[in-house]
């Protein structure tokens, strides 16, 4: 719609393109072999930071889910184990 509430003209805003920086997370939850993928790294090395408490998670059911705002801080800050500093 414009200003004046109408609809914008057939083709009008052909032009516009919106791009989401990547990786930036488009689901509610990922999986942990997602996050694997994304890390480059193990499900092994996923699973002991999810035990350790480095990686916050839900269960849904016998399932293991990462929320997108947790996706979202690994990526933004990264992750390590607790207690340990690099």
């Amino acid at each position: 719609m414009n200003s004046t509430g109408a609809l914008a003209p057939a083709g009008a805003l052909d032009h516009l393109e919106v791009r989401l920086p990547e990786p930036f997370p488009t689901k509610s939850f990922y999986r942990p072999d997602e996050l694997a993928k994304t890390l480059d790294t193990s499900m092994g090395q996923i699973y002991r930071l999810i035990r350790g408490g480095a990686i916050g998670h839900v269960h849904l059911g016998r399932l293991i889910r990462i929320p997108a705002g947790e996706y979202a801080r690994i990526l933004r800050e990264g992750v390590s184990f607790p207690g340990k500093h690099e």
